[in-house]
């Protein structure tokens, strides 16, 4: 019979990537259907214009080598924002991204979740559909900010964990 919650019986992650990609590339399509015909940038009120600016600051300090001045917020999304700087250019345009992009992983995420928890495709595939159009997802994931970021990292986490305990070869 098949009991409720997570258990110690291995996901086989590899028989679903196929399933995983379209739920990701879906909701990267939903993602885009706001951000491609508006316009928009990223930047709406005033935390997203402070992490922008002091992603900027960071990645000037840290190749300049000066020290780095106080902000208010934790350190961890204006890093991921001027690493992806570092990469890809300044542009606000360059934030979003890795937020739609985090956004769109998260849905793969939350179906990966859903089926390590013993849910079958069907119930794991309406978990991820509600992360992929929930309005609150959608719009933090177009908007830079810290919000979905620390959703996928909190989830990713969650998942690892589940890998790690599945896994009969650790002691």
């Amino acid at each position: 019979m098949h009991q409720p919650g997570c258990s110690a019986t291995p996901f086989r992650l590899r028989n679903e990537w196929w399933w995983i990609g379209l739920l990701f590339a879906l909701s990267l399509l939903v993602r885009l259907m706001y951000v491609i015909p508006t316009g928009f940038d990223g930047l709406y009120g005033q935390d997203a214009y402070a992490y922008y600016d002091f992603a900027q600051v960071l990645r000037e300090s840290i190749s300049a080598g000066t020290p780095l001045q106080p902000f208010f917020w934790p350190l961890g999304y204006p890093a991921l924002l001027a690493a992806g700087f570092s990469l890809f250019g300044t542009a606000p345009s360059i934030g979003q991204s890795i937020n739609v992009l985090l956004g769109s992983a998260l849905t793969a995420l939350v179906y990966v979740l859903a089926r390590q928890c013993n849910l079958s495709r069907s119930s794991a595939t309406v978990s991820a559909v509600v992360m992929m159009v929930c309005g609150q997802a959608v719009q933090s994931s177009i908007v830079v900010m810290s919000d979905i970021p620390a959703l996928f990292w909190a989830t990713l986490s969650a998942v690892i964990l589940l890998m790690y305990v599945a896994d009969e070869t650790v002691p």
